[in-house]
């Protein structure tokens, strides 16, 4: 083998490692970058959440007084960001378990109480009296309010974990 043909011989292979290393880089700078995009929607969904937690007097008034004609509205936009949360936090590594069981509890909790959604609507059709009259007189009117009085204080835990959470990555 000739000098030149080593030299021919040696580029390539330098060629060849070099494709080879690039491929790598490419790889690794692509998962780092999709990693930094998933937990930055994860900070975006768990701040949103927070938001409306924070927004709505739903988790922090007396269960009595709620009023469910428009509880259940509320309801279901937190049950949205929760939904979307949850998916979230399950696709993130290296999430706290704490805030994992919180939301996911919090999420739960909100699916039962938005269930009697249907009951109410059902009892409340073609009554003309007010809401806070007609909620009165409704079957699972007790039972409501018992489970509004045992998420309260569990809303209050995840929005402490969503705070601890987000000001960790800040």
């Amino acid at each position: 083998m000739t000098t030149a043909d080593k030299i021919a011989l040696v580029s390539a292979g330098v060629a060849a490692l070099s494709i080879v290393v690039n491929f790598a880089q490419a790889f690794w700078i692509h998962r780092l970058a999709t990693r930094g995009a998933a937990r930055e929607k994860l900070e975006d969904v768990l701040a949103a959440l927070q938001s409306e937690l924070h927004r709505s007097f739903l988790f922090e008034m007396s269960p009595h007084m709620e009023i469910w004609e428009y509880g259940f509205e509320t309801l279901r936009s937190v049950s949205v960001l929760l939904s979307t949360a949850q998916v979230a936090l399950e696709r993130e590594a290296n999430i706290p378990r704490s805030l994992y069981s919180a939301v996911n509890d919090v999420g739960g909790r909100v699916k039962r109480l938005r269930a009697f959604r249907d009951s109410y609507t059902i009892f409340r059709h073609g009554n003309n009296e007010s809401p806070v009259e007609v909620q009165k007189k409704w079957p699972d009117w007790n039972e409501s309010i018992r489970l509004l009085a045992e998420l309260q204080p569990r809303v209050a835990m995840c929005k402490t974990e969503i705070a601890g959470f987000l000001s960790s990555k800040r």
